[in-house]
């Protein structure tokens, strides 16, 4: 077994910082001409657990929200403005004929125009909103996105007058999601960060609307928070961030909240985790399987989710190309997503028994790493030929699957970077869900379309699933040869369902949507957090629903 180099504990440390800006509700019709509210009459300052989402290396961004920097407005397709924006304009004397559309700027979602003024705001941002016929929630949380992003280091305290488009509360919630996610820059690893410099939002709608968006704008920013943690943790270089140093952060930052369990290898030793074993034999770095439990009293109902998280993929023995191991420290977004959801159930009343269970390896090469055609044992007591050394995501979810199906849940739901094949799939903005069990599987579709969040339902042939049998064990690992192949994220899903027993499951192929080549609109360029709200808005509607 190799020995890890020893490294100075300021660089083994992982730093995760997550700053979530400040939110409150600022009444239209109460507070005089918009440009001249006052900021913290007959609003809700909404601090509190949702923030918390950082650890003691937050910098200080102050408290309170003084009068706003920076104002956001929407324009539509062919000029027509919605509710706020024609006061806007005449506070910062612009005339009301004005054509806003100008160069680059066409108001299509996404776009953004930054304006200096004068008068109540030092700038001026308008924000696309593509045709009045496809205004949706996702239409503003992009549109947010993209106007946050462009003034995330100029601005401070920020107003907006989106949310006055709708006043169905759906529609504030969006803004806060696009804005807080839109705003957030990862500048951890540069010499001379420039960090978001936005600490506040005020969101302006009418008077009739205020209570209940103030009841929704907490959710949002906390189900934001959640993403922008899942987000870091994935931009975490892989030399920072192995199974014990992610173990170890994740038992100190839940500890005080839920019930951490974390398995070393003599654990798994002991419980034939086989596939987390084979998987790390390899590396330096030994693995860990960590359960995070919320348990309330009395639950209605109990879910395991369960997280890939393979922290570096070489791919093993069957070693990737030096262009494939480029991202490979993305690989463990599933185990991100998870630990972002369990943020955001910080402090939260929710009375559904939830149990993260986050599957941790390394997969190097090296004289003890698994060979092909090497026979693992999986945790349930299934033999598995591994043919491919760089499939071990489904080798690892299959201990954690086995592992949650043996505790008798009622569900079981992973999210996984599993295949590249997802993204021929479908593209890489969606992420694709397969299942076991019709009824879970509508509710997470119903779930991530509620969320903004792009998924597409793939089919499990259970003809293929034959293909899976082995001559020597009882499966292998990939259908081998390779050109017999078709399908990959479908035989993916296939081996993952023989370790769910008859616990209705969905599986979350997130490998394409989990990273982005460039900005667009809340999302940002590289780790995405996609998924952490699609679980979130799964969990509110079961608890609302019991």
């Amino acid at each position: 077994m190799h020995t890890a180099p020893a490294m100075p504990d300021a660089d083994r440390r992982l730093h995760v910082v997550a700053h979530v800006p400040e939110v409150v509700v600022v009444d239209r019709d109460s507070n005089g001409p918009i440009g001249r509210q006052d900021a913290t009459t007959g609003s809700s300052s909404l601090t509190g657990p949702a923030g918390n989402l950082d650890d003691a290396t937050e910098p200080d961004h102050g408290a309170g929200h003084g009068a706003a920097d920076t104002m956001v407005v929407g324009l539509f397709r062919g000029g027509f403005r919605p509710p706020g924006t024609e006061e806007v304009l005449d506070a910062v004397g612009l005339d009301q004929d004005v054509d806003l559309r100008s160069g680059d700027f066409r108001a299509h979602v996404g776009d953004a125009l930054v304006l200096a003024t004068t008068g109540p705001w030092r700038r001026l941002v308008v924000a696309g909103l593509g045709q009045l016929s496809e205004l949706s929630p996702d239409v503003l949380r992009r549109a947010a996105g993209a106007a946050a992003r462009a003034v995330a280091t100029t601005g401070d305290q920020v107003a907006t007058t989106l949310a006055m488009v709708d006043p169905a509360p759906t529609f504030a919630r969006a803004v806060v999601e696009g804005f807080v996610l839109g705003a957030h820059r990862d500048e951890r690893f540069r010499s001379d960060p420039e960090p978001s410099t936005i600490r506040g939002l005020q969101v302006v709608v009418s008077g009739g609307s205020v209570d209940p968006v103030r009841a929704i704008v907490e959710t949002a920013r906390r189900h934001a928070g959640g993403q922008l943690l899942a987000r870091e943790l994935v931009t975490t270089p892989a030399g920072n961030l192995g199974p014990v140093e992610l173990a170890d952060w994740t038992r100190e930052r839940f500890a005080d909240a839920f019930e951490v369990e974390v398995l070393d290898t003599d654990d798994l030793v002991e419980r034939g985790a086989g596939g987390l074993l084979a998987v790390a034999a390899g590396s330096a770095r030994p693995p860990r399987l960590v359960r995070i439990r919320h348990a309330p009293d009395n639950p209605v109902a109990s879910l395991a989710l369960v997280g890939k998280g393979i922290t570096f993929d070489s791919g093993g023995l069957s070693l990737k190309s030096p262009a494939g191991q480029a991202i490979m420290k993305k690989d463990m977004g599933g185990v991100a997503v998870l630990l972002g959801v369990m943020a955001a159930l910080v402090d939260q009343d929710l009375p559904i028994a939830v149990t993260a269970h986050l599957a941790l390896a390394e997969n190097m090469p090296s004289g003890s790493a698994t060979r092909p055609g090497d026979v693992i044992t999986i945790a349930n007591g299934t033999t598995v030929t591994v043919a491919n050394t760089d499939a071990e995501g489904r080798l690892v979810l299959a201990d954690a699957l086995a592992m949650a199906a043996a505790e008798g849940v009622d569900a079981i739901i992973d999210v996984a970077t599993l295949t590249g094949a997802v993204q021929h799939a479908i593209g890489r903005r969606a992420f694709g869900v397969f299942g076991n069990d019709d009824d879970l599987l509508d509710r997470v579709l119903t779930a991530a379309s509620a969320a903004g969040e792009d998924a597409w339902h793939l089919p499990l042939w259970d003809d293929v699933d034959a293909e899976l049998e082995d001559e020597v064990a009882d499966l292998v690992n990939v259908v081998w040869p390779p050109e017999r192949e078709r399908g990959g994220a479908t035989v993916a899903g296939l081996f993952l369902r023989r370790f769910v027993a008859d616990v209705p499951w969905v599986h979350l192929d997130i490998a394409g949507a989990s990273w982005a080549e460039e900005a667009r609109g809340h999302l940002p360029e590289l780790a995405t957090g996609v998924g952490v709200r699609t679980l979130l808005h799964l969990l509110e509607a079961n608890r609302d629903s019991n």
